[in-house]
């Protein structure tokens, strides 16, 4: 997340750490458009884009969650699947839709641009990176994890329904 007090000041979980086991040792920091801290996560350039993308939204505040969330894996594993869009009513109306992108990190500005362009044409809230799962932004910790609980939610949700049999339409 962005620091509240010092612009451009980024707090992140260490590479590998557990978010139910975390300590204070197992946050570095780091300034946005810099060098990736020691210990940073591997993603470290997309959180820093979509903390971005998220503080001009917020006029500020920014947080970001990657969330391994497997029914949303299994749904982007669909490649003819490139938008989520819940059916249940909840996700309906707390996120619309999320786009899926494929990862493609051997050109990484074109990678964190489709990532971008997905935020904009999906909500604002969450994209899915195929077969490796959810990136939610809101104004604080809290508000990013909703975002990523809504859309694992409604995925698994659309998954159940098309296991049931039942046809949504």
């Amino acid at each position: 997340m962005l620091d509240p007090d010092e612009p451009g000041l980024v707090h992140a979980s260490r590479a590998g750490c557990m978010f139910a086991r975390m300590s204070e040792s197992d946050i570095v920091t780091g300034r946005l458009g810099q060098k990736a801290p020691q210990g940073a996560p591997l993603d470290w350039r997309v959180h820093e884009v979509l903390l971005a993308f998220a503080s001009l939204q917020n006029e500020g505040p920014a947080a970001c969650i990657r969330a391994i969330s497997p029914n949303a894996i299994a749904l982007s594993l669909d490649k003819n699947t490139i938008v989520m869009e819940p059916i249940d009513s909840h996700g309906r109306e707390s996120f619309g839709k999320a786009v899926i992108v494929d990862s493609d990190q051997s050109d990484m500005d074109e990678y964190l641009r489709q990532l971008t362009d997905a935020m904009r044409q999906g909500n604002g809230k969450a994209i899915c990176v195929r077969g490796t799962g959810i990136y939610s932004v809101g104004k604080n910790f809290d508000d990013a994890w909703d975002n990523a609980a809504i859309v694992e939610h409604s995925c698994e949700i659309t998954l159940i329904t098309r296991r049931s049999g039942i046809n949504n339409k």
